[in-house]
């Protein structure tokens, strides 16, 4: 997988890497992300614990949103 090996995966102004995810403002390292949700359009992260309307890009300007949420999900998991 292009995580594993390091690269930064783009999904429109969100990229994911070894790092954490990043909106463009603020990168949200793995260890402090409970997981990634949407809600009326609206991406959300829960962090330390807290639901946070975490970036100002909208779901629907998301390139494949649904592979972005897995993705995350996915990394959590496996912390």
């Amino acid at each position: 997988m292009a995580y594993e090996a390091g690269q930064t995966l783009t999904f429109g102004k969100i990229n994911v890497n070894m790092q954490g995810i990043n909106n463009g403002r603020e990168l949200v390292p793995w260890n402090q992300i409970g997981r990634l949700t949407t809600n009326n359009g609206i991406i959300n992260i829960e962090k330390d614990g807290r639901v946070l309307k975490w970036s100002s890009v909208k779901a629907a300007d998301i390139p494949n949103l649904s592979v972005l949420i897995a993705l995350v999900n996915y990394i959590v998991r496996g912390q």
